[in-house]
């Protein structure tokens, strides 16, 4: 496990100001800003990216952002409650070009019906990490399917603007890279 750190100025408030930040393939990005856009900056430079978020409502406000209407933005969620269909999925993956936000429990259905390109060339994100931890207690089948399917992808990154103690830090992540921004 290797540790980096980033000093970033103080005018530089959002993560689109940062320039381009080399990451290792298997990483946990200590952001330390909360509402800084780290989530938006993936969005807008990551091709073919899933993005692994515990709350619907933040897909839901994500989906509806007017500077994302160029993107191929999918939100997977309960389909009874506004969620992309098994069709949609596929539909929206067929070019190999899409960003997939998605909740824990809807991780499982949407990996099922992508539909253009080897899971390996997609970036897996999991933001709001401490919470991914946190709520593993009751959000279990569906944090244990995510857990189950990282050997799918080569590149899987881990952010959240709450570090988390070392001892906290699930087993299957320990051996993850830390990238600090300070």
């Amino acid at each position: 496990m290797e540790q980096r750190n980033i000093k970033i100025s103080s005018e530089k408030r959002y993560a689109t100001d940062l320039g381009e930040i080399e990451y290792s393939d298997r990483q946990i990005i200590n952001k330390q800003i909360t509402g800084c856009g780290y989530t938006s900056k993936v969005i807008l430079e990551t091709p073919k990216c899933i993005i692994i978020s515990p709350s619907r409502n933040f897909i839901i406000n994500k989906l509806k952002e007017k500077r994302f209407e160029d993107i191929n933005l999918i939100g997977v969620y309960q389909e009874d409650k506004g969620g992309a269909s098994n069709t949609d999925i596929i539909a929206g993956t067929s070019d190999c070009n899409f960003c997939i936000l998605v909740t824990p429990e809807s991780f499982e259905r949407a990996l099922q019906n992508i539909n253009c390109c080897n899971l390996d060339e997609v970036e897996l994100w999991i933001d709001e990490y401490h919470r991914f931890s946190q709520d593993y207690v009751f959000r279990n089948d569906g944090i244990r399917n995510v857990i189950d399917n990282l050997h799918l992808f080569k590149k899987v990154r881990l952010l959240s603007a709450t570090p988390i103690s070392e001892s906290y830090v699930l087993d299957c992540f320990k051996d993850f890279d830390i990238l600090n921004l300070e």
